[in-house]
């Protein structure tokens, strides 16, 4: 009885971790494909909202290539939130830190997904 308490524990744990990621990849997604609304020249925010996309219904459906696009999003935003750092340092405080915020979120998420690839 206890054990099935304790599991039940953790498996609430874990709903809670994947809802948590699968938020932050669907709110990602959504906002970088908002960006390409407002501007076209924006195709690389594009990139990023596709794959943020992907990635949740993968994780949502618990498909095992859900990490494999969770990684290559993973170099992809972070190359992207580290050249937009550089070029807007110390010229626009509000982008600066929604681009360290998402860095952080991304790492965050990307490294929870990897740990918990063999309950996918």
């Amino acid at each position: 009885m206890l054990e099935s308490a304790m599991v039940m524990g953790l498996k609430s744990k874990r709903s809670l971790g994947l809802l948590a990621a699968l938020c932050f990849y669907i709110v990602s997604g959504i906002l970088c494909l908002a960006a390409l609304a407002l501007d076209f020249r924006l195709v690389h925010m594009a990139l990023i909202g596709a794959l943020s996309i992907i990635s949740a219904f993968g994780l949502f459906m618990k498909k095992g290539w859900a990490l494999w696009i969770i990684t290559i999003l993973f170099f992809t935003a972070t190359t992207f939130s580290i050249c937009m750092l550089y070029y807007t340092a110390g010229s626009d405080l509000a982008l600066s830190s929604i681009m360290l915020v998402y860095l952080f979120l991304t790492w965050i998420f990307a490294a929870y997904s990897a740990s918990r690839n063999r309950g996918l």
